[in-house]
């Protein structure tokens, strides 16, 4: 191959052939500019790489063996750093940068010892242009590897910079667009501040910055290491070892980060304060990520590039003015992986959050809208369209503040354990009584049947009485199940009485004179035979009432289960100017109330109509479900054409099934009304066979099924459709241009507006 100097050739004309190769590399291997016009390339193909590693081994071998003249070792510095580049930049289009930290350390330490290369250093150094006086280039060693960067851990030289240094590097070709150079150049003057969670920034230039060195761990590592994990999510200790100081970092901070993510967060120490272990963490890379602009992002990004950026950020390709909602969204993702919840994404909420940790569901649903203007709508309502430098601060500290109350009030309901034996009191000690008390509370709740009604209960008031992030509205509602507890052991009691009183005429035994005898064997075996006899002839007197108290019992039993397991902690108080709220509230409540009545009337009146009883159970559940159903549809369909969170989740499928709920019932009751009327009137007369068939239905169907099983899920669908409507309450008054005159932050961590009448007009008006 003819090798001569023109201007259409350049290094890319490698071709695997030694000799055309080498030829190539000595007519332009020293020629200025031709290194960097090949390292501009923005994508250079794959077997590149190969063919300048070879040319770099076999130009090596030569200075090894004294081969290469002393005017080539500058062609050979050249060639190492080319292969540096290209390897970097195929390891960042290529996410090995996301591979286990054990892989990384491997590809890191092989490009490192290119990098110590004294030829390979000296070119890396003259194309950045360091200054050598300040730095210790010969301790130079890769760090990290970002998007558009590298990181170097270095020795410093300068007494302003002592000890060991950063330097971020801007990787080829990013290093030649404008926007990343003049963005990298006046970092020290935009982020160069001092602070416990920012970096030290030294100095910044068109191509690299030196700041201090942080030795930490990124979190992003932190959470992969923890995905293979037994535990299941919520992992609420991650939040509150990394989340609440991640919070706080961001309240200190005096500026915005734009491009949040675990990779730009580093844990860097550990800290155990009163057995309770935080971290410190320090946040890095500040600014825009330039691979989302037009002018960078040419090819396709990774979704995990992605993953964090608000979409308004991604929408405008770098065209976006920051408003200071950005990192809100950041967070809100950040969040939700800490907690566990990885196929969570771009704004995804899975349900399974309410179901498991509703306190923590409630603060990052208002923090993951795709629309910037309808996040923060429980947390602060008067941000206007951008957040000014003190607000944002005062944000970040009350989000934090969130945070711990949400993990309190779930650590304080976690404690809603299967015993409360054993578990010393508040002092540390706990009293003979009160050890009585936990002991028969643990046992009457560990029977079949009392779990709900009992302990459940019990715990919540005691949990209310031990934890101030459950108060307010939750100190009414663990009265309510309280309440619900006492019409449970009313139903209990008159059911016993009444089965007492009706076998009292028939001892279930025979008496002791009946079985002894004064002669041998002094047993009569007989006497069970002739004990037991009525019963061959029929249902003794008394008896026969028993099929109609066990159907009342059944539905007694099923009533509190299903009060205390979905309804006991859901309330639409909040939802203070929407139509119906006040309705569901009494009708939920007023559930509470009916059965114990309908069991006293149904053991002591109806008890031979046990039919008509159940014609009026089956109803009151079916009108409870109705309304709860009808409100939360209503909701659901409001907040799917107002928020992304909720048209992207699986909330309508949920809402959809549970109204089959009330459809079910009401035609319980209507099959029970018609049986019972025919009953009556002397067209069917197996009440037995029925009162057998009606019980197990209430136990199978009802109290194991809908109130145990299925009862987690429709919990937390009613759930999120009542903070969706909190959402588009405080979304009618955004839009009005109100403002909350008192916003508070309760128990939970929930935003409580105040409004003129004039604004709750608007609200009712758009819900």
């Amino acid at each position: 191959m003819a090798t001569r100097r023109s201007g259409r050739r350049t290094l890319a004309d490698l071709a695997g052939d030694p000799a055309a190769d080498d030829a190539l590399l000595r007519d332009l291997g020293r020629a200025r500019g031709a290194l960097e016009a090949v390292l501009r390339d923005p994508a250079p193909p794959w077997n590149r790489i190969r063919h300048v590693a070879r040319a770099y081994h076999r130009w090596r071998r030569r200075s090894e063996s004294g081969e290469l003249r002393s005017d080539e070792s500058e062609i050979l510095g050249n060639l190492g750093f080319w292969l540096f580049t290209l390897r970097l930049l195929h390891a960042v289009r290529h996410a090995d940068r996301e591979q286990r930290p054990a892989e990384w350390e491997i590809r890191r330490r092989r490009l490192d010892r290119l990098l110590q290369q004294p030829a390979v250093r000296e070119a890396f150094a003259r194309l950045y242009q360091f200054p050598r006086r300040q730095l210790d280039l010969a301790s130079v060693s890769l760090h990290r590897l970002g998007t558009t960067s590298f990181i170097l851990r270095c020795r410093s030289l300068s007494r302003d910079a002592t000890g060991l240094s950063a330097l971020k590097c801007l990787l080829y070709p990013y290093s030649e667009i404008d926007a990343i150079r003049e963005a990298t150049e006046g970092y020290a003057g935009t982020y160069g501040g001092d602070g416990a969670h920012v970096v030290q920034v030294y100095r910044s230039t068109s191509k690299w910055i030196w700041m201090e060195f942080i030795d930490g761990e990124p979190l992003a590592d932190v959470l992969r290491r923890s995905e293979g994990g037994a535990r299941r999510p919520p992992n609420l200790e991650h939040l509150r070892r990394y989340g609440v100081p991640l919070l706080r970092a961001l309240h200190e901070v005096p500026y915005q980060h734009l491009d949040l993510s675990p990779s730009n967060v580093l844990v860097r120490r550990q800290t155990n304060a009163e057995e309770m272990t935080t971290a410190d963490v320090v946040l890095i890379d500040f600014g825009q990520n330039y691979l989302l602009t037009h002018e960078v992002g040419s090819r396709r990004l990774s979704a995990n590039m992605v993953r964090y950026v608000s979409p308004e950020l991604i929408e405008s390709r770098g065209q976006h003015r920051p408003t200071g909602y950005e990192d809100v969204y950041s967070v809100g993702q950040i969040l939700l992986e800490m907690a566990g919840y990885t196929e969570a994404d771009g704004g995804y909420i899975p349900n399974a959050l309410y179901m498991d940790a509703p306190f923590l569901g409630r603060l990052v649903e208002d923090l993951l809208d795709r629309d910037p203007g309808k996040r923060l709508l429980l947390t602060r309502a008067d941000l206007g369209s951008g957040i000014e430098e003190a607000s944002r601060r005062e944000l970040f500290r009350g989000l934090e503040l969130q945070l711990v109350h949400a993990l309190e009030a779930h650590a304080a309901m976690a404690r809603v354990a299967p015993t409360l034996a054993h578990r010393p009191a508040p002092s540390g000690r706990r009293s003979s009584w009160g050890g009585a008390w936990a002991t028969a509370v643990s046992w009457l709740g560990s029977l079949p049947m009392m779990v709900s009604a009992v302990r459940r209960p019990v715990e919540l008031w005691r949990v209310s009485r031990q934890s101030s992030s459950l108060t307010g509205e939750f100190d009414y509602l663990f009265k309510m199940a309280l309440l619900c507890s006492v019409g449970w052991a009313i139903t209990y009691a008159v059911t016993g009485l009444g089965v007492a009183i009706d076998t009292s005429q028939l001892s279930l035994f025979p008496a002791p004179q009946e079985l002894l005898q004064p002669q041998f064997p002094f047993v009569d075996w007989t006497a069970p035979l002739r004990h037991y006899a009525p019963l061959l002839r029929g249902i003794p007197p008394g008896w026969e009432r028993l099929p109609g108290r066990l159907v009342i019992f059944t539905f007694g039993i099923t009533a509190a289960r299903y009060y205390q397991e979905i309804f006991s902690m859901l309330s639409p108080r909040r939802l203070g100017s929407t139509p119906g709220s006040p309705i569901v509230e009494i009708v939920t409540r007023a559930s509470i109330f009916w059965f114990p009545p309908l069991a006293v009337a149904g053991n002591v009146w109806l008890v031979d109509h046990w039919l008509l009883a159940g014609f009026v159970a089956a109803p009151a559940i079916a009108l409870n479900n109705y309304v709860n159903w009808r409100l939360a549809r209503r909701l659901v369909a409001l907040g799917e054409q107002a928020f992304s969170t909720v048209r992207s989740s699986e909330l309508s499928q949920s809402i959809a099934a549970y109204s089959e709920w009330w459809k079910l019932m009401a035609w319980y009751g209507v099959c029970m009304g018609v049986l019972g009327f025919m009953t009556e009137v002397g067209l069917a007369r197996d009440l037995l066979i029925y009162g057998f068939v009606v019980s197990a239905l209430n136990m199978l169907k009802l109290y194991r099924s809908n109130c145990g099983k299925l009862a987690p899920a429709l919990r937390a669908s009613l759930s999120r459709s009542f903070v969706t409507g909190e959402r588009l309450e405080a979304l009618a008054l955004r839009e009005a241009g109100g403002r909350l005159l008192d916003a508070r932050i309760d128990g939970t961590g929930a935003a409580v507006a105040t409004t003129p009448e004039r604004e709750a007009d608007a609200l009712t008006a758009r819900v």
